[in-house]
């Protein structure tokens, strides 16, 4: 009898186990290290540039930036995260960059039980609300040195300035520009720029012809600079769209300057420079 009521206890006390058990996992997972997988180069430097990548085990091609980027498994190829690879890195959380998202992947994940996140890097005001985000949700707040550089940089560049026509290009030939939903553009707009592109041109990169880019007239033609010989075929470019009465062309860093992250933030001081603008 008294094994009997002896062994009634011991199960009793294995199922309050069982149940405490339950009710402690959530907490238990939320101090487990994070295992995220960000899906594009901007957005893994940018969580670097919060010190948030240690939690990183994946990324895409092209991530470069900073140097412990390089050495982070690679789960596709640029904007085209691959499902299988995404999957294969066991993550806790993956993050979408909104330019590379990939609806049906993201509905498989979540299929799948992985939870994933969507954050947009279009503007520099998206990014920053981005970067706020993240540092509230998984540093309790606490901003970088980096953080705090970059919203000071914001807040300058928000001044009264004097005001010029743009064009800016991602690419050469085909020639390809920035639209008006892009990091880049907007960065040059809130230095006073105005671009001429038609209202209605909202895409974030747009393909033109040879023919269109001859018909504009702006006061600046920005386009990125990988190396001199893309510098030298775009100043070729310039010469033939604008024999005469040619804007000023003028090539700013594609390392520096081509990710929306906090870096062409913290070195605005230098592109206002290359441009030749007022501080």
């Amino acid at each position: 009898m008294k094994l009997a009521k002896l062994g009634v206890q011991v199960r009793m006390s294995l199922v309050g186990l069982v149940f405490w058990a339950i009710g402690l996992a959530p907490y238990l997972a939320a101090s487990e290290s994070p295992r995220w997988v960000s899906t594009s180069p901007q957005l893994t430097e940018l969580l670097f540039q919060l010190d948030l990548g240690d939690g990183l085990v994946g990324t895409t091609e092209q991530s470069f930036y900073p140097e412990a980027a390089k050495r982070i498994r690679r789960v596709g190829q640029l904007f085209d995260a691959n499902l299988e690879a995404i999957v294969a890195c066991s993550p806790s959380l993956v993050l979408w960059d909104s330019s590379s998202f990939h609806p049906m992947v993201d509905s498989r994940l979540v299929s799948l039980g992985i939870p994933t996140s969507k954050l947009s890097l279009d503007h520099v005001e998206d990014v920053l609300n981005t970067a706020h985000f993240l540092v509230q949700k998984y540093k309790a707040g606490k901003k970088t040195d980096d953080l705090i550089r970059a919203e000071i940089e914001w807040d300058e560049l928000k001044k009264p300035k004097r005001h010029f026509s743009f064009l800016a290009l991602a690419w050469g030939d085909p020639p390809i520009v920035f639209g008006k939903n892009t990091f880049l553009f907007s960065l040059i707009e809130a230095m006073g720029g105005k671009g001429v592109l038609p209202y209605f041109w909202n895409q974030n990169y747009l393909k033109v012809s040879e023919e269109w880019m001859m018909a504009q007239r702006p006061e600046m033609l920005v386009y990125l600079k990988h190396d001199e010989a893309s510098a030298t075929f775009m100043t070729q470019q310039c010469e033939k769209w604008w024999p005469k009465n040619k804007p000023r062309c003028v090539g700013i860093s594609a390392e520096k300057f081509a990710r929306a992250s906090l870096t062409p933030l913290l070195l605005v001081s230098e592109l206002q420079s290359v441009l030749g603008l007022e501080k």
